[in-house]
């Protein structure tokens, strides 16, 4: 096990744990990689065409992906899903969100309507058929279309969000910001 001095950045722990299991990967021959990380900077520096942090780590990744590349191996780095994202997806999962729906059911509220006089509003109205959503839910309509072939939309979006790829996290949570409601 290596140990890192202890005046170490985190930025530079983070780039290099993820040095670390790159290179690692291509010593072992693995054919597919994910690595998943919390860090914003390094991730972006890595993606990024500059390295605006000038650490030394940054290029020493870039050209371990394109040695992997070389040699088979596909590597993906992903960010994080942060705890909102987590909570919001685990309160969709358990049907307990704040639309009116759920708020009704819970006795919070006297009416569960939407407000385009749909009498229930809930998630699967909202991305589906509310009038006043309708045009701004087509991304995550879509997304979610493509990752279930179910009939049924409850269906469909709950196997949706069993799994949710970051992007179909992402398209929930703008979807709620633009809704004014914390899912």
């Amino acid at each position: 096990m290596f140990k890192l001095s202890s005046y170490t950045s985190v930025f530079s722990a983070e780039a290099y744990a993820i040095y670390t299991a790159i290179t690692v990967s291509i010593d072992l021959r693995i054919p597919k990689i994910t690595v998943v990380t919390d860090s914003k900077s390094v991730f972006e520096s890595i993606k990024g065409s500059h390295n605006y942090t000038n650490n030394y780590l940054i290029p020493l990744i870039k050209s371990a992906l394109e040695e992997a590349e070389t040699k088979g191996t596909e590597i993906r780095i992903r960010m994080k899903i942060t705890r909102e994202v987590i909570v919001m997806i685990n309160r969709l999962r358990s049907n307990h969100y704040n639309l009116n729906y759920s708020l009704y059911r819970k006795n919070l509220i006297d009416n569960s309507s939407c407000p385009c006089s749909s009498p229930h509003q809930d998630i699967i109205h909202l991305i589906y058929e509310c009038s006043y959503t309708y045009n701004d839910a087509r991304f995550l309509r879509y997304t979610v279309d493509c990752a279930s072939r179910a009939e049924d939309k409850m269906i469909k979006f709950s196997q949706a969000i069993a799994n949710p790829s970051p992007c179909l996290c992402r398209l929930i949570q703008n979807f709620s910001k633009f809704c004014g409601r914390q899912f």
